[in-house]
């Protein structure tokens, strides 16, 4: 990453390089004040293991199974339409928080005979309970292209480290998940194409494709971690110059990432156009959650979080700005529907913290239920973790990641309501 004095994002240009700078002021502005503030406080998949997992949904109890294997990253077939129901396909980029078996299928983490079905928790996670609670209304399919351990940025990642990918080699980071999703993406389109064009010669006429595609992408979060692991074993806290770079590269490769599948055009998104073209983010969890942050950097890390995600709404509401003003100008409308004219970039509140206060009943524990030695990426002895016999009353089933009464709310108070409030038919 570029220091901060020569801000840019990077990978994909935009039409308007207004965009960068307006991104670059924003993080200044954020970072210096909140790092002011810093410096002053400085000086002063198998069964269940021990207990059930938590199934309000039926469609759970009957699918979860099934569930895992259609969420892998492989496109599904073509939609003729027949039905006359419109295909809905969430495309998901992430870490352990959205990885419905990725990791699991590429090397057995987490470990069955300590986590569900694949899935860093003692149950089903967001996406599986969104999936379920549409069932019955939506023609839904999930491709799911999310990693453990993956982090968005992994050339920049703690010094360039090459974020937890250079140690366990089967995480496919933010990138490489990009560009399975568009090499993938593309062979699938070409293979709709063929089959339409064999209809309309043998005389059945082909049709539209009735498919609307919602990406959506939650990363970010283990690049925070690694950060601040960092500057732990180096015994110094982070300065405004090192807050800045990660603020920018995170955003950077983000917005990379969403500039990317928009510059794809029809062999990503088909016939959707301009408003039908609707990429999702979710912000970075709030990390002082977290039951392995040491009490003495919880309002630091806190404070960062916060920083990052409001650098990640200013940098997205100037790129909008950029998308809407190409709309204007009959950018990204034509034939071959490349460029992001009038697409819309959807970036969800952070609630993380309110959902958890506000479930009932409330929960017992803020502790894990467990602690992982090993982050879930490597397998360990059951003999030596011992997991609760109540992980419902906990609100993290291990340090790291959540119960999975918290990705239920996760998924039905906040992104699914999200997504419906933005009009896409779920």
């Amino acid at each position: 990453m570029a220091p901060h004095s020569h801000c840019k994002v990077s990978y994909v240009r935009w039409p308007n390089a207004g965009y960068s700078r307006r991104c670059c002021y924003v993080a200044l502005l954020l970072i210096g004040a909140a790092a002011t503030g810093v410096a002053s406080r400085r000086g002063g998949s198998g069964p269940l293991l021990p207990s059930h997992p938590h199934r309000s949904r039926r469609a759970l109890q009957e699918s979860a199974p099934a569930a895992a294997a259609a969420a892998a990253p492989a496109p599904a077939a073509a939609d003729t339409g027949q039905d006359g129901h419109q295909e809905v396909v969430l495309a998901v980029f992430g870490d352990s928080l959205s990885d419905t078996g990725n990791t699991f299928r590429a090397a057995g983490v987490p470990q069955a005979d300590l986590y569900y079905q694949g899935r860093y928790s003692n149950g089903p996670i967001w996406v599986d309970y969104l999936a379920a609670e549409v069932a019955n209304t939506t023609q839904l399919t999930v491709w799911n292209y999310a990693y453990g351990g993956a982090v968005a940025c992994p050339d920049t990642t703690a010094g360039g480290g090459g974020g937890l990918s250079g140690r366990y080699p089967f995480i496919r980071d933010l990138p490489a998940q990009t560009e399975l999703f568009l090499n993938q993406t593309a062979a699938e389109q070409r293979r709709w194409q063929q089959g339409q064009q064999a209809e309309a010669g043998g005389g059945g006429g082909g049709g539209a494709r009735r498919r609307l595609l919602v990406p959506i992408n939650w990363i970010g979060n283990d690049d925070v971690r690694l950060f601040m692991r960092a500057a732990i074993i180096a015994g110094s806290p982070p300065d405004s110059r090192a807050l800045t770079s990660l603020a920018l590269a995170i955003t950077s490769c983000r917005l990379a990432w969403a500039q990317q599948l928009l510059a794809a055009g029809e062999a990503v998104w088909g016939q959707q156009r301009g408003p039908q073209r609707v990429l999702v983010l979710l912000p970075l969890m709030q990390l002082d959650l977290l039951p392995e942050t040491p009490e003495p950097l919880r309002l630091q890390l806190r404070q960062i979080v916060a920083v990052l995600n409001a650098v990640l709404n200013g940098s997205v509401a100037a790129l909008q700005q950029d998308l809407d003003a190409a709309a204007g100008a009959g950018a990204g409308g034509g034939a071959g529907g490349g460029g992001g004219g009038g697409a819309r970039l959807l970036v969800l509140p952070e609630e993380m913290e309110s959902l958890i206060q506000s479930m009932r009943p409330p929960f017992n524990s803020s502790g894990p239920c467990f602690n992982h030695p090993l982050d879930g990426l490597q397998p360990v002895a059951v003999a030596d973790v011992r997991p609760c016999a109540d992980p419902n009353n906990h609100a993290f089933y291990d340090q790291l990641h959540p119960s999975t009464r918290v990705h239920e709310a996760l998924a039905l108070r906040q992104v699914l309501p999200a997504l419906r409030r933005a009009g896409l038919p779920l």
